[in-house]
């Protein structure tokens, strides 16, 4: 049934109503800034924004955690980035390796 629905033209008619809205001078709600947002993140290479608590679940790793990677400008919006930075931290959690395997990096750190 999925396979019938066309998100992506969905997807181009959202973002054709906010930008005309915006042409309009009329004020945006919460979603629909997140939603232009994760849209020119995507279209510049760029990971959309996430929640502190939905990056925990996806690194494989606490809230503690994140919060200490903000703090020390971990680049959450690049993956390559972001192995790159988390392989130079002194304690790599060790279920990062979970989210390494997810994405397909090589530069693995199983000790």
């Amino acid at each position: 049934m999925a396979d019938n629905i066309p998100f992506d033209a969905i997807r181009k008619r959202n973002i054709a109503n906010i930008l005309a809205k915006v042409k309009d001078g009329k004020s945006l709600t919460a979603a629909e800034q997140r939603t232009l947002s994760d849209e020119e993140a995507k279209a510049n290479g760029k990971r959309e924004k996430r929640t502190i608590a939905q990056m925990a679940k996806e690194y494989f790793v606490s809230v503690r955690t994140i919060n200490r990677w903000l703090k020390l400008d971990a680049p959450f919006d690049d993956d390559a980035a972001m192995n790159a930075f988390v392989m130079k931290q002194k304690n790599i959690p060790k279920n990062f390796i979970n989210w390494q395997i997810a994405k397909g990096f090589t530069e693995i750190d199983e000790s």
